[in-house]
């Protein structure tokens, strides 16, 4: 039994999974929760109803399409993994915007209902110190790998295998793992953290794990890199003795820069920190977090980087997705006074140990030992594993392995630096209190608060970094007006941006009626603009008014791993199209019947598919799909499988170059390998649906004179040689030494399996639909379950899935790739958003504008005692020595998520701010630019990187985790640029 067959209707769905995450939805140390895909969540979310306020989604589910089994593909890596714990994800993944988490009971009932997969399965851990500990699921855990020695003392470079461990397991857990993966019995062993590859000190076997009690955190392992397994030899001598002696150990640099562990193992239970006998099962993503262009394995080797000679111009390895870390550093250190204060060792005099909102002074310590690192002009690249783990031990959001925002990072760490550094030894209680009734000059109520401000914080960073911002509410009420005087480190600037998106459709044409065989014009891509909470219903608006396009035959789908996803309703919200999604508008016939059936048309290749992951169901021979799939609108009861050849071969023809069916032409259409594969397949299917043997598909061409054919001539072969890069308008016709260059077989909705055979025939990878007169509806098509009672304008209800297979001579070649035309509004926007349209000075201007509070963050108004969407306004007081801008490329709301890629423009030498800054006796110089943290990329993904001044030479430097290379001001990247750091002139 399928399990579409036991699947209750949507709103008794709703209801039993409510329950569940009621009963369910509390984390517990070492309890087991699923990760899914959001793509997929949401879509099933929006059919039953469950969250429909916050995901803008039509109400009670009733708009939403039906989800097919659940696909978790787009999540997950390609890389093998032998369990629903060891599925790996990809690098980068967002929460609620890549990926969803869910309780175990969840997870089973969606897949009792849907089927599907992979399963992702991970632990719940305990993360931050005691007191602030808590519970997080730990979706990226460590990867290791292990090497053993042999007998003879030397490395052995075959035993090399991957473990996947909790970054919570005791270094006692992980020493036994990898004894035990190692089939190592009876052995007295030591473990050594090889941290720098085989190639580093002390002939590369790093240090020895002494404290087996300590857990893998606590000892500063990180993602992707190695450890040793030392055996001791039979005479109780261990191998360490013997190449500390002869250096051999060196000699395998060569060997461990390029090797590859041959498996993989990973932990099979999870639990309490500490339990040398539960570690958090699964693998860690791959390290990287933008690992940058050359994308390597961050961890791989830290050893052997040599230093450039320059201060300051020294990379920071990637330890696994901290990118946004290293990005956030290394704008930090080019701050030259604070990094002076930190070579000086003044930073030691003014440790603040005992204050009970900073980190003991260790924060302040490991970033001092990074910086002297970074400046020595010795290396050309460090790990900041030991400032990692310090930092994640104070900030567990930080602590594992996934990617985060460089500036959330820089502004906890000079949080952190302020309180670890602070002068004030104890505190004294301050009041928080606005202006007040009385009217008072503003000098004097701001000087009064910036004294009760210096009364409790007074460090490095509050001399460098800390300015005063007026804020001003007003009560749209009572006219209460409340003016305070606050501080601030950074300025967060808005991008002054009109409240529309642009979305790219791309527009498939039918070509004619139900059965058309008329030539269909190749897909044209539009770019439209639609406002930012608006709905599906204005992107087909918008579409009517730019193709022309009749909005009621007209239907959105979501196009993911080429195949139609789902579909989009009208009352479906915009912000539910992703940057990286495919939304194709597909134009429909006129006038439909009652009775007609839709079917959905995908190209498919033998072969492996790269981006199946590993873990989900295969179905005999791999096939990868490939290209745009189509929608066909067909009669079953009068439309015969030759007629529906035709009609697919209107849509693909134009996709053939000239000269494609000269090959068979010669050889008197001799069966190609393909269809003799075709008929040996479909011997043991029995029967045709008129009692005959299948026939020869050869046998049945589509005649010269068929007037529903084409009547451009079939190019000769001799035009082969010239033939054209992009698909043609029109379709060639077969001539009658020549039949269709592909078969249609019935598939499933991925293009795999078969969408007619029980699952006692597995094997089948689609039964064949003959290009003969017989009707659709009395052939194999017809007995598709419900293929004759289903609704093609219902939306919601899924289809039939006809998978088109091209000859592998057709592939190789002469097709050509299904790309869609764009038009004019997509040039003209991509022109568009090259242009320096705003200014840095835009930014400010719209941070300093008159704003009204939104109802979801209302101000108390002391004097009408309620909640008041008040009007809000900043004005700068004064500035400080450093001022750090950061851009809010990143909008989120109850709605949407979006990044902004429009550049800004930016002074590099003189950022003049005076004309903003109301203290008449603060009139600051202008300011020099001296360092950005970039980000590229969208929200599912990007990288991180930096550029710096360097103090000392001048010159500026690209910063790309572990990579450094001089650039230009002419190499400063306006729509990259996430944040800006300036230094006033002195």
């Amino acid at each position: 039994m399928s399990p579409s067959a036991t699947r209750p209707p949507a709103q008794e769905q709703r209801t039993i999974i409510s329950d569940l995450l009621q009963r369910h939805g509390t984390m517990a140390v070492g309890d087991t929760w699923y990760v899914i895909s959001y793509k997929w969540y949401r879509l099933w979310k929006e059919y039953v109803g469950l969250d429909t306020v916050k995901e803008g989604s039509a109400p009670n589910g009733t708009g939403g399409t039906e989800p097919d089994s659940i696909e978790n593909n787009d999540i997950v890596s390609p890389l093998p993994g032998t369990s629903p714990a060891d599925v790996r994800l990809r690098n980068n993944l967002q929460e609620d915007y890549d990926y969803a988490i869910v309780p175990d009971a969840v997870w089973m009932q969606l897949v009792l209902w849907y089927g599907g997969g992979p399963a992702i399965s991970r632990k719940v851990i305990q993360e931050g110190r005691k007191g602030r500990a808590t519970n997080r699921l730990e979706v990226y855990p460590l990867r290791l790998k292990a090497i053993n020695t042999k007998k003879d003392g030397s490395f052995n470079p075959g035993s090399e295998i991957e473990i996947c461990v909790s970054r919570k397991a005791t270094l006692g857990g992980l020493k036994s793992m990898c004894l035990a993966a190692m089939e190592v019995e009876n052995q007295a062993a030591r473990l050594w953290n090889s941290y720098g590859g085989i190639a580093g000190g002390k002939n590369g076997w790093g240090k020895e794990i002494k404290d087996m009690d300590k857990t893998v955190e606590e000892s500063a392992l990180v993602d992707g890199q190695r450890v040793i397994v030392e055996i001791q030899l039979d005479d109780g001598t261990w191998p360490h003795q013997i190449q500390t002696k002869t250096g051999w150990g060196k000699k395998l640099f060569g060997w461990m820069s390029s090797s590859t562990p041959k498996e993989t193992y990973h932990s099979s239970s999870g639990g309490a920190p500490g339990s040398p006998s539960q570690h958090g099962s699964s693998s860690s993503s791959a390290s990287g977090g933008g690992a940058g262009p050359s994308g390597y394995y961050a961890n791989e080797d830290f050893a052997g980087e040599p230093g450039t000679g320059i201060r300051g111009v020294c990379g920071l390895y990637n330890l696994g997705n901290t990118c946004f870390m290293n990005s956030a550093l290394q704008c930090l250190s080019n701050t030259h006074p604070l990094t002076e204060y930190f070579l000086a060792g003044r930073f030691k005099g003014e440790l603040n140990r005992t204050n009970p909102l900073g980190m003991k002074g260790q924060i302040a310590e490991q970033y001092g030992k990074l910086v002297r690192e970074l400046w020595n002009g010795h290396a050309g690249a460090v790990a900041p594993k030991n400032f990692k783990w310090t930092l994640g031990k104070y900030a567990p959001q930080f602590s594992g392995y996934q990617q985060h925002d460089s500036q959330e990072l820089l502004s906890f760490l000079l949080d952190g630096l302020h309180e670890d550094l602070n002068r004030v030894q104890k505190k004294p209680y301050v009041e928080d209190k606005d202006a007040g009734e009385e009217v008072r000059p503003d000098q004097d109520v701001a000087r009064e608060m910036w004294e009760r401000h210096l009364l409790r914080n007074k460090s490095v960073i509050v001399d460098l970094f800390q300015g005063q911002l007026k804020s001003t509410l007003v009560c749209p009420t009572c006219n209460k007006v409340s003016v305070t005087f606050d501080p601030f480190m950074y300025l967060s600037l808005p991008l002054p941006i009109p409240n529309h998106r642009f979305i790219d459709v791309v527009l498939v044409r039918y070509g004619g009626g139900v059965g058309a065989t008329e030539p269909v014009p190749p897909p044209m891509r539009y770019n439209l603009q639609v406002p930012k909470k608006g709905y599906i219903e204005d992107i087909k608006t918008g579409l009517t008014k730019i193709a022309g396009v009749d909005h009621g035959r007209t239907v959105l789908a979501d196009v993911h791993a080429n195949r139609i996803y789902s579909f989009l309703t009208d009352a479906r919200a915009v912000s539910g199209i992703r940057e990286k999604d495919l939304t194709v508008a597909y134009e429909l016939p006129a006038n439909i019947p009652d009775d007609a059936t839709r079917l959905h048309l995908v190209f498919r290749r033998e072969g492996e598919d790269s981006t199946y992951p590993s873990g989900a169901p295969r179905y005999g021979e791999a096939y990868t799909l490939f290209g745009l799939p189509y929608i066909l609108i067909v009669q079953v009861k009068t439309m015969t499988q030759r007629q529906l050849y035709e009609t697919v071969w209107a849509r693909v023809a134009r996709l053939l170059k000239p000269g494609w069916d000269a090959k068979r032409k010669a050889k008197g259409h001799k069966k190609s390998s393909s269809r003799s594969r075709d008929k040996d397949k479909d011997k043991d299917k029995g029967k045709s649906a008129e009692g005959a043997e299948e026939p020869d598909t050869q046998q049945t061409q589509s005649p010269e004179t068929d007037p529903s054919t084409p009547s451009q001539p079939s190019p000769s072969p001799s035009s082969s040689s010239s033939a054209p890069s992009t698909p043609s308008t029109q379709s060639p016709k077969l001539s009658a030494e020549s039949s269709y260059p592909f078969t249609l077989r019935i598939t499933g909705p991925h293009g795999r399996g078969c969408g007619r055979c029980t699952q006692g025939l597995s094997n089948c990878q689609g039964c064949l639909i003959e290009a003969n007169e017989v009707l659709l509806g009395n052939s194999v098509l017809g007995e598709v379950r419900g293929v004759q009672g289903r609704d093609s304008k219902d939306w919601r209800e899924l289809s039939v899935t006809i998978a088109l297979d091209w000859e592998p001579h057709i592939i190789e070649n002469y097709l050509l790739e299904d790309t869609a035309t764009n038009h004019e509004s997509v040039v003209e926007h991509q022109a568009e958003t090259r242009k320096d349209s705003l200014t840095l000075y835009d930014c400010v201007q719209t941070f300093l504008t008159n704003e009204r509070l939104g109802p979801d963050d209302p101000w108390y108004c002391p004097r009408c005692k309620e909640h008041r969407q008040a009007w809000k306004k900043f004005d700068l007081w004064s500035l400080p020595r450093i001022l750090v801008v950061h851009l809010k490329r990143f909008q989120y709301d109850r709605y949407s998520r979006d990044k902004i890629n429009i550049p800004i423009a930016f002074p590099v030498a003189d950022l003049d701010l005076s004309k903003y800054v109301l203290d008449p006796t603060h009139v600051p110089g202008n300011y020099e630019l001296f360092a950005i943290s970039n980000h590229h990329g969208g929200l599912g993904g990007g990288h991180y990187t930096a550029f710096g001044k360097n103090p000392e030479t001048g010159r500026w430097y690209l910063f790309n985790d572990s990579s450094t290379k001089e650039a230009t001001e002419k190499d400063l990247n306006q729509s990259a640029a996430y944040m800006l750091f300036y230094q006033l002139k002195r």
